[in-house]
């Protein structure tokens, strides 16, 4: 019986190991993606700025390329005299320095008549910028560079303008990079932001709940077979106690008993004694009269 008491023992503390494992993976899995779910968060709104609205805002301006001629270039100094810039070297700090550049340039206007279209050149005004937002950081955008090559008056270069709004003119356009900025931006960090918040969910509402009834059903088998050694245990340390209070009841009732018999054994004794004494007596009083 004790080898097998052992035996369930040994079982039962094997499997609360086996769960205490599966606890630490599921606590320091749930760490990762709770952790992965925050970085993700945080990347995707420091993108927003940065990339996503550059991006989007480059693709509803709808560009077109053309040629144009550079009609003024100024360096300005002073908040006040500074309301725009062609460049600024941050896109979040406030502008004090700045350099105004403007440009011509000629697009083509589309007339449609029934049964045929027509296309006028026409000439426009507008500001120059490095991209849509006029801003950026070294080495990418470099203002100074920026101003020295398009802000002297009178050289031709290729630009960029927008259909939406004809004064807004970029020097640089790539298509190909915009949709890849704009598409790793969004497809990396929506998705692990979307699959770290499901598998939070799911470890909250099925994992932690799962470990916990189980670990009670453990621990009851556990304190079940504990009981029923100690039961086991308890109920041969009662027999051998119950023997030995019996024996010492017999032992002490055996010795009351004769204690008892010692004690009526005496009393006879001195009763007889008594008697012998009291015919003495008389006999020696009746001798003298």
């Amino acid at each position: 019986m004790v080898p097998r008491i052992g035996g369930e023992a040994r079982i039962d503390e094997k499997t609360m190991f086996i769960q205490k494992v599966k606890e630490l993976v599921i606590f320091y899995s749930t760490a990762f993606f709770v952790l992965l779910a925050i970085f993700s968060a945080l990347s995707f709104c420091f993108l927003i700025p940065f990339v996503i609205d550059p991006a989007w805002s480059t693709l509803l301006q709808k560009f077109v390329e053309t040629n144009c001629t550079t009609t003024s270039g100024k360096y300005l100094e002073g908040k006040h005299n500074c309301s725009w810039t062609s460049c600024s070297e941050g896109c979040t700090k406030e502008i004090f320095n700045c350099w105004q550049i403007e440009v011509e340039y000629i697009y083509g206007s589309v007339s449609r008549s029934p049964g045929e279209s027509h296309t006028t050149l026409e000439q426009s005004r507008g500001r120059l910028f490095p991209n849509v937002k006029g801003c950026g950081y070294p080495p990418r955008v470099n203002c100074k560079e920026f101003s020295t090559r398009f802000g002297e008056k009178g050289i031709v270069f290729p630009c960029f303008y927008s259909q939406l709004q004809p004064n807004l003119v970029i020097t640089h356009l790539d298509l190909d990079e915009v949709y890849r900025h704009l598409l790793y931006s969004t497809a990396i960090p929506i998705p692990v932001f979307i699959v770290s918040l499901a598998y939070i969910s799911f470890s909250y509402f099925y994992l932690y709940s799962k470990p916990t009834k189980m670990k009670i059903q453990i621990s009851t088998s556990f304190a079940s077979s504990r009981l029923n050694t100690l039961s086991r245990s308890d109920s041969g340390r009662a027999d051998r106690s119950v023997n030995q209070q019996i024996k010492s009841m017999s032992v002490s009732t055996l010795c009351t008993d004769a204690k008892r018999n010692a004690l009526l054994r005496q009393e006879e004794d001195r009763k007889i004694y008594r008697k012998q004494n009291f015919i003495l007596l008389d006999e020696f009083i009746d001798f003298y009269e």
